[in-house]
């Protein structure tokens, strides 16, 4: 659970540098022995990426929330399409 914690954290803040262990452990006030067993987890899993000063996410979480905003991008887009289309009808009606 301290793995997600650390994730969720991770993914709701808009940081573009590395966290180091320290900072991640104070902050979720956790020992940072178990701050790094975490992080090195998540890193196993490819969830994060260790930089020669702290962590990030890695580009797999990266490329998820890409894909993600691509795909929202083209239900919105065909959303207003239908509702413009809609609209359009019910003018044409009267």
């Amino acid at each position: 659970m301290k793995e997600l914690k650390l994730l969720h954290f991770m993914c709701t803040q808009a940081r573009v540098r590395p966290y180091t262990a320290q900072e991640l452990s104070a902050i979720h006030n956790m020992p940072v022995a178990t701050t790094y067993h975490a992080l090195r987890k998540l890193e196993k899993a490819g969830l994060v990426s260790h930089v020669y000063n702290g962590y990030m996410l890695s580009q797999v979480i990266l490329n998820a929330g890409a894909l993600y905003q691509q795909n929202l991008a083209r239900i919105t887009i065909q959303t207003m399409e239908e509702i413009y289309a809609a609209k359009n009808s019910k003018t044409a009606k009267h």
